[in-house]
C-alpha cells in the first residue's frame, strides 16, 4: 500500500505540474520523437532509455506519459461513475476500441470514485506524433489491474490535439494495421 500511495502522490504532482503549463496540455501529442529500444524489465522501476531529445529527456517523457495516462484514466472512471456517455466517448481515438469499451459504461464497475488511482509506465514501446504505446501498470485503490502484469496501452491523437485511448492489451503497439480497424 505504501508504494501505491507514493505512486498516486507522485502522479498527482505530475498531473498538476503538466496542467500548470497552459501552452502544453497534459494530453497533447509530443513535439519530438523519443523511442526507447530498452529491453523489457521486470523490476519495480519504470524503464528509461538513455535517448534524449532537444526538448525533453526520456525520464521527463515517461513522467509526462504517466500523467497523460492518469488524466485519461481519471476522466474515464469519472464518466463511468457518472454514467456520462458523451464524456466517455470523447476519450477514445479508435471507434473499434470505443465500441468494445462501451460495454463497461453499462456494467456499473465503478459506483463511486476510487480513493487512489495511479499509473506506472514500465516500458516505452513507441512514441511519435501519430501514436504512443507503452507497457504500463494501473493501480486502483491499491489493486493492480490486469492480474498484476503490465499490459500495453496505445494512444492516438484526437481531433482536439489531445491523446485518446486507441487500444489496450497485447498484440499491437502502433505497427501495422490497427487490430480493431480504423478510427
Amino acid at each position: 500500500m505504501r508504494k501505491v500511495g507514493w505512486i498516486v502522490f507522485g502522479m498527482t504532482l505530475l498531473l498538476a505540474a503538466c496542467r500548470g503549463n497552459a501552452s502544453a496540455p497534459a494530453t497533447a501529442p509530443p513535439t519530438s520523437v523519443a523511442v526507447s529500444t530498452a529491453p523489457p524489465t521486470t523490476s519495480d522501476q519504470p524503464t528509461t532509455s538513455q535517448a534524449t531529445t532537444t526538448t525533453t529527456s526520456s525520464v521527463d517523457r515517461i513522467a509526462e506519459i504517466e500523467a497523460i495516462l492518469l488524466d485519461l484514466n481519471l476522466r474515464r472512471i469519472r464518466a463511468l461513475v457518472d454514467g456520462d456517455a458523451e464524456t466517455f466517448r470523447s476519450l477514445f481515438a479508435n471507434q473499434g476500441y470505443l465500441d468494445r469499451s462501451l460495454l463497461g459504461l453499462e456494467s456499473g464497475v465503478f459506483d463511486s470514485m476510487p480513493q487512489e488511482v495511479g499509473v506506472e509506465v514500465t516500458e516505452l514501446l513507441w512514441d511519435d506524433a501519430a501514436c504512443l504505446a507503452v507497457r504500463r501498470l494501473t493501480y486502483v485503490d491499491g489493486q493492480v489491474s490486469g492480474e498484476g502484469k503490465p499490459s500495453i496501452a496505445v494512444l492516438e491523437p484526437l481531433p482536439s490535439g489531445e491523446w485518446g485511448f486507441s487500444f489496450s492489451g497485447e498484440g499491437w503497439a502502433c505497427e501495422g494495421p490497427h487490430p480493431l480497424g480504423d478510427s
